[in-house]
């Protein structure tokens, strides 16, 4: 972790990009100096990198939210203000931090990554190899029935393995380098269509690989909610890219076909469909994990809790530290959804900024659907990231995973738009490295 974060702060460009990406996926995010996980520390690492090359200062002139990341950042120190419970002052700073940083403000580090037009094409082939091991590695886990990484650094960490660590009843979830199957199976869904749109800068083999591998990890999660969101995510690019053409109406019959022999001959692929149809027709009762039932409790558990305090929540980790210990058997365990925990913990303000910004950013891409493929996957990832938060929360550290792609995707448009080639750099000189 500590090599990686000098690594991240010394380097720039694509080496900087090969480090700060491998970092984000590669390394266990149970690893860490508390308060902080590693992936804040990796995010404040590009922080300073960017400041200590001189390119921060230009690249938050072109950045095109600045004023609603702002009033996010000011509403968070409100949360902490407003918050009933004590902290001494660094708990005070820390719960600005860590909830603030890796929510949000990796939008803008997302954004400050792609420095110039050629860079979204040079970064292709690092995030390939970054594919490649996260897949192999699950793969291998698959496999074995078991992670051993995940092990070695809960019980480092932690004293106690994961509740993933254990065959559960619909067997045993693939999560890789990640620490939840859940989020790994959106994660694969957002590197097979980041391949999927990069086919030039890879070769056949590659490329090829890459999607089968990708879109058999994000099956092998088995998680309902990450299968649905990247089906959503899926539809609406070819939506946007493609308006539903003749072209997209044979790969999608060719797509069924695929899925109804593996649905036939494949006992997990079987197994994982049969989970998401259950949810849409029974509500979940069928299978093991949350159902609609249930999630309506946890509805109204932070409808109750939100009436309380209005406008600025119970405060952060209220979930976590005061209801949790009280309803460890109850309907409130394991409370999902990112809506829940605005309603209970951040208050009106936060929820109307946060639809302010996630609008923003739709109508950005849609605005510059002239940019063909980066636009429509645009809105695809923010759609289907937004449907991921509210149906399984922000755990797992997936809003930093999915708020990097669209904040590159954003600077990528933005660069490829005409009337901003004066803002094609976001540094003071083009470098080779």
């Amino acid at each position: 972790m500590f090599a990686d974060i000098l690594a991240i702060i010394s380097c720039k460009g694509l080496k900087r990009f090969g480090w700060f990406m491998a970092g984000i996926f590669l390394i266990h995010d149970g690893i860490g100096i508390q308060p902080f996980g590693c992936h804040t520390l990796f995010l404040t690492a590009l922080f300073i990198s960017l400041w200590y090359h001189k390119e921060l200062k230009i690249a938050w002139k072109n950045f095109p939210f600045k004023w609603i990341i702002i009033v996010i950042l000011i509403i968070h120190v409100l949360v902490v203000q407003f918050d009933e419970r004590s902290y001494p002052p660094l708990t005070y700073i820390s719960r600005v931090y860590n909830n603030f940083v890796p929510r949000f403000f990796s939008l803008f580090l997302g954004y400050a990554l792609i420095d110039y037009k050629r860079s979204w094409g040079r970064y292709v082939k690092p995030m390939a190899i970054i594919f490649l091991v996260m897949t192999v590695y699950g793969f291998i886990t698959f496999l074995l029935q078991g992670n051993p990484i995940d092990d070695l650094v809960l019980t480092s960490f932690n004293q106690d393995k994961g509740i993933w660590s254990d065959v559960q009843s619909r067997g045993y979830r693939v999560f890789s380098t990640l620490s939840n199957p859940i989020v790994y199976s959106y994660v694969m869904f957002i590197a097979f269509s980041y391949i999927y749109i990069e086919k030039k800068w890879l070769t056949k083999k590659t490329y090829y690989l890459l999607l089968v591998l990708t879109s058999l990890n994000a099956f092998l999660a088995n998680s309902r909610t990450g299968i649905v969101a990247g089906a959503i995510l899926i539809a609406v690019y070819a939506v946007f890219e493609y308006k539903v053409s003749l072209r997209m109406l044979g790969f999608g019959v060719s797509l069924l076909l695929v899925i109804m022999i593996l649905y036939n001959n494949v006992s997990f692929v079987k197994d994982a469909m049969d989970s998401v149809v259950d949810i849409f027709t029974t509500g979940g009762e069928n299978t093991g994990g949350s159902d609609v039932e249930l999630k309506q409790d946890q509805l109204n558990a932070a409808l109750m809790y939100f009436a309380q305090h209005p406008y600025f929540g119970n405060g952060f980790y209220y979930f976590v530290d005061v209801l949790a210990p009280r309803d460890m058997q109850g309907d409130l365990v394991g409370l999902e959804g990112y809506g829940y925990q605005l309603l209970l913990e951040e208050g009106i303000f936060m929820i109307i900024a946060v639809i302010t910004l996630f609008a923003c950013i739709i109508l950005y891409f849609f605005k510059r659907l002239k940019v063909k493929q980066i636009s429509s996957m645009g809105i695809a990832w923010t759609v289907s990231f937004v449907f991921y938060l509210l149906t399984a929360g922000a755990n797992g550290g997936i809003f930093i995973k999915g708020m990097l792609f669209i904040g590159m995707a954003l600077r990528y448009t933005q660069l490829m738009m005409p009337h901003t080639k004066q803002q094609e750099r976001t540094s003071p000189k083009i470098t080779n490295n």
